[in-house]
């Protein structure tokens, strides 16, 4: 007896049926009612159909072990991509912020910015410990990271001098955007993506952004969303919320409508806070998928425009040694939470503790409960980070049909 692979998503129509295979990432329109639970080898073999999702693993043998199928895929594309050097650096300017967002979670830690010897000392070790031949990502991060705009002047002057090529990221709250900062971000920072986070209903946005000095931050930020569209600078809205704001979201929406001009070209998506996410579950995330339909009807650029279609062999950036987060004062950690006592060295020295460092590359066992689960190829089986999220299947899932409706609307 054959039986239908724990990693097919099916999706019915009123004429097809669409199936995505979470881990071939291939997807089938095939006759509607033709999918079954269970099957035999003589009715594969008399029926084309059957016999060639069963070549694409869309049908299993009862006592196939998919999740060890996976695992074993998953260790042999880790040692393949095994390579000397980073691709990726997140390197904070400065942990201050113009705005004391009341969910920050960077509350407790010490604001310092980044000393010019410092950033100088940092440009030299991504010189000397990037990956040759490669085109390599900085992500800006802080604290707001244009606080110290000139230290990420400093560190890509320094790259252009030494012909590395690079492009950057920066994660951002928009206020301190102006035209001189858009042609930087053009020409010397080379910034693929500007991240945006926001929060929606201007008088919500007020109270949670608790700006120092607030000059009509909300409106003015969506202009420059339009300016940086406009400069071919690449910008993504990212609106944190929770279900004391969600029922604003979209007067969020129409507001940032009137201001940009080109929706299609800004991804605008809504994202729970952390601490929604554990209190609040299911309620939260049905919110925030309905809200994705909206961005899409609107005419905003959606994130999932399309099914998932490439291997993930890490899950964050702290997961395979791929990067490497260099904080303010110059040290190396493995995430952008730059937990106390997880350094492993810094930029003088390089990686000091071995031990620390190693243990971000170990491939760890599949847990049980996520062994037959459909997303397992969509996730990884890294299971060091403390921030073990509730509702794991959500938004993969989400992803998936999003992607599928977009499929069924453009064949159907």
């Amino acid at each position: 007896m054959y039986r239908r692979s724990r990693f097919v998503v099916a999706k019915k129509t009123e004429n097809h049926l669409y199936l995505f295979h979470t881990l071939t990432k291939q997807c089938y329109q095939t006759d509607r009612d033709l999918m079954r639970e269970q099957l035999s080898a003589e009715e594969i073999e008399n029926n084309p159909d059957l016999k060639k999702l069963t070549e694409e693993w869309f049908y299993v043998k009862q006592d196939y072990d998919e999740s060890r199928q996976y695992f074993s895929v998953f260790k042999i594309l880790r040692a393949f991509r095994a390579e000397k050097g980073f691709v990726h650096y997140l390197i904070y300017p400065t942990s201050k912020c113009n705005a004391r967002c009341v969910y920050c979670i960077e509350e407790d830690m010490k604001k310092r910015s980044m000393k010019a010897e410092t950033a100088r000392q940092a440009a030299a070790y991504i010189a000397s410990t990037h990956r040759k031949g490669a085109k390599i990502c900085l992500t800006w991060w802080g604290g707001e990271p244009l606080i110290e705009e000139k230290k990420i002047d400093l560190i890509t002057e320094y790259l252009q001098n030494e012909k590395i090529d690079y492009f950057s990221n920066m994660i951002t709250n928009g206020s301190l955007i102006n035209e001189r900062i858009i042609h930087k971000m053009h020409d010397l920072w080379k910034m693929d993506l500007v991240q945006i986070s926001m929060d929606c209903g201007e008088q919500e946005y007020i109270r949670r952004k608790n700006y120092y000095s607030y000059h009509n931050e909300y409106f003015t930020i969506m202009e420059k969303v339009n300016e940086l569209v406009q400069n071919d600078v690449g910008v993504m809205v990212r609106v944190n919320v929770d279900m004391d704001n969600i029922a604003y979201a979209e007067e969020f929406i129409r507001d940032l409508k009137k201001a940009v001009r080109e929706p299609s070209k800004v991804p605008l998506y809504f994202a729970p806070l952390h601490q929604s996410r554990a209190a609040d579950g299911d309620s939260i995330w049905k919110n925030v998928f309905r809200l994705d339909h909206v961005v899409r009807e609107e005419g905003f650029a959606n994130r999932f425009e399309h099914l998932p279609n490439f291997f993930t062999l890490y899950k964050c950036m702290s997961d395979g040694q791929e990067g490497v987060v260099i904080d303010t004062e110059g040290r190396l950690l493995a995430c952008e939470a730059c937990v106390e006592g997880t350094s492993f060295g810094d930029v003088w020295n390089g990686v000091v503790d071995k031990e620390m460092w190693n243990s971000h590359n170990e491939i760890c066992e599949i847990r049980e409960e996520c062994k037959t689960c459909v997303c397992l190829p969509l996730c990884t089986p890294f299971s060091k980070c403390p921030h073990v999220q509730a509702n794991c299947k959500a938004l993969p899932m989400h992803e998936i049909d999003m992607g599928l409706e977009r499929i069924i609307a453009e064949n159907e």
